[in-house]
């Protein structure tokens, strides 16, 4: 988890200045959920609680579930 928080933290340090910050104000949960999980390293796992947290919704994790449900 902490290293899915720095990996998360530098995305988002890099394009502090950026059209990013602006992506993030207008984004949906959604959005934000499915961004979290893509930025997940290969071989590398979180909860759909973790997600959700990290997300800024740490009572969501059954939404972070049915965003991946195949």
């Amino acid at each position: 988890m902490a290293l899915l928080r720095e990996q998360f933290g530098k995305i988002l340090a890099k394009s502090a200045n950026s059209i990013w910050s602006l992506v993030v104000q207008q984004a949906t949960k959604e959005d934000l959920i499915y961004t979290i999980i893509c930025a997940i390293p290969a071989g590398k796992v979180a909860s759909y609680g973790q997600v959700a947290k990290l997300a800024g919704y740490p009572n969501n994790s059954r939404l972070v579930g049915r965003l991946l449900k195949v």
